[in-house]
């Protein structure tokens, strides 16, 4: 995953985050689409994609605590 496509899933995440639907849903809807749009596999990422989606959440989580 490069910065460009880190940066528009951390966006969607924090635009759904506080919508009554999944956050997790987009970021694997978004995950999915860059990864059909560049040719890979869709089972392919694993331990590094679970890591990022936690720190999307983690930072969401940080976000709300401060605000």
């Amino acid at each position: 995953m490069d910065a460009i496509q880190a940066l528009i899933i951390g966006a969607v995440q924090g635009l759904a985050e506080f919508l009554p639907i999944s956050s997790s849903g987009h970021i694997i809807l978004a995950s999915s689409i860059f990864k059909l749009l560049t040719g890979q596999s869709l089972a392919s990422g694993g331990n590094e994609e679970i890591f990022f989606d936690i720190m999307l959440h983690v930072g969401t989580l940080i976000a709300i605590l401060i605000y």
